[in-house]
């Protein structure tokens, strides 16, 4: 079994966001700023997808 993360194409953005907005449990969400779109492949085919944003910073009140 041979399993590989990899950075979804620029070209493959729309099909990742149709996928990830008919797959999630939460629906289609619109992006906010910038994320990176990433895909997992087993055997040459895609088993799950993921989107991670960076973290806005906050300002902690104490």
């Amino acid at each position: 079994m041979n399993i590989e993360s990899m950075v979804v194409p620029m070209a493959e953005n729309g099909r990742f966001d149709a996928l990830m907005g008919d797959l999630h449990y939460l629906g289609p969400a619109k992006p906010i700023r910038d994320f990176l779109r990433q895909a997992m492949v087993c055997d040459g085919k895609g088993v799950a997808i993921f989107a991670w944003n960076h973290r806005y910073p906050r300002k902690l009140n104490k």
